[in-house]
């Protein structure tokens, strides 16, 4: 009788929780669209998007096909935002591994590829002692970070959070002046400065990016984000989309939600489409002074393309990664950071790619399955 009662409220909190999201992504996608088109009124192709998607739930909303087939063309696999969330991504990237991949501070322990990532100087994980790693010595306990960054001889240096972070918050850069560091805003770097900072971040090199990215603003690193699909099919990974995001001029960081812009990557040649886009699907032509108009190539596409299938092969329990990548001044492709939590169909829909390759209906028997294992086809 206690375990009924507990699926009962588990089944009830659950379905609320859903309830909630549904109507949060759906009253979204509406504001968004209302700012270019009518949101009412009904678009070719939406009976056989309802059609598709109604195979995992009955909670289809109109408004991502309306807004997205504006982008991608009238096809059905267009996602409805709610249930690349709640399901999709839900089984494609089971949670009970996502905390440890994403966390910033473990990546090198499981990706095991020479300079991959950015040098570390400093990190701390959990709350615990700030470390060290040197090849040479092993790890090291440091006492005072300021300290050893300047023993270091570091000049410049990015901090950020290594855990539950999104769009570049809490990323600062730092550069040595009159033996201080002070960022980009003007705060002063120091012991007690990282004291207050959290329990769980990295200390990093800036990486030099390729000038054929720098161009597109120097002060941020515009970093590709390339996604990467492990198919339900065959187990092969597959770079299934790719754009890269320009940060403001000024601005370090470059997410969408920070005031920057992204451009859709051509996946066979490297070529950047002709438009620029901010996060409510206005287009640009120009950004930063840069005329897409212009043909631009992201250099050394197909080893950036190589790199990322690598660096997904490495994670044997997601499916669906977003990869931010850059390519540094030699022409070597570096992971800024892995996302599998929070994957931003969005961005890739403004961009016209499908994210599954044509496999979308695969993926929808995949999760099916799932579904009714879990007796949760009920609840969404």
């Amino acid at each position: 009788m206690k375990q009924k009662i507990q699926k009962i409220l588990s089944d009830l909190f659950y379905k609320s929780r859903n309830n909630r999201i549904y109507q949060a992504r759906k009253v979204g996608y509406r504001n968004i669209l209302k700012m270019h088109y009518d949101p009412e009124l009904t678009v070719d192709g939406e009976t056989g998007y309802f059609k598709l998607w109604k195979q995992l739930t009955k909670k289809i909303e109109p408004y991502s096909y309306r807004l997205f087939s504006h982008f991608m063309g009238k096809v059905p696999y267009i996602i409805p935002d709610y249930i690349g969330t709640e399901i999709l991504s839900y089984y494609l990237n089971p949670r009970r591994y996502s905390d440890f991949y994403e966390d910033k501070n473990t990546y090198s322990s499981y990706v095991l590829l020479e300079n991959a990532f950015p040098k570390t100087y400093l990190k701390r994980i959990g709350a615990g002692k700030i470390l060290h790693e040197d090849s040479v010595e092993g790890i090291e306990i440091i006492s005072s970070p300021t300290l050893c960054l300047q023993n270091l001889g570091v000049e410049m240096f990015i901090l950020k959070p290594t855990v539950d972070t999104c769009s570049g918050e809490g990323v600062m850069m730092f550069k040595k002046q009159n033996e201080r560091y002070v960022s980009s805003k003007g705060i002063l770097f120091s012991d007690e400065f990282l004291n207050e900072y959290g329990d769980d971040y990295v200390i990093q090199e800036v990486i030099q990016q390729h000038p054929d990215l720098a161009k597109f603003n120097p002060t941020s690193v515009n970093t590709l984000r390339i996604c990467t699909y492990r198919s339900v099919n065959d187990e092969s990974v597959t770079v299934t989309g790719a754009l890269i995001r320009i940060g403001k001029s000024g601005e370090v960081v470059d997410n969408a939600h920070a005031g920057g812009c992204f451009v859709g990557i051509d996946l066979e040649s490297g070529n950047l489409l002709h438009y620029a886009c901010d996060q409510y699907g206005n287009k640009y032509g120009t950004w930063n002074g840069v005329s897409f108009s212009e043909n631009h190539i992201i250099p050394h596409w197909n080893r950036v393309k190589e790199f990322a299938e690598k660096i997904a092969s490495y994670n044997k329990h997601s499916r669906l990664l977003a990869l931010d990548l850059t390519v540094d001044k030699l022409g070597i492709p570096r992971v800024i950071e892995i996302n599998i939590d929070g994957f931003s169909y969005w961005l890739f829909q403004f961009c016209g790619q499908d994210v599954f390759n044509g496999e979308v209906q695969s993926v929808i028997d995949y999760c099916n399955k799932k579904l009714l294992k879990d007796g949760r086809k009920k609840l969404v």
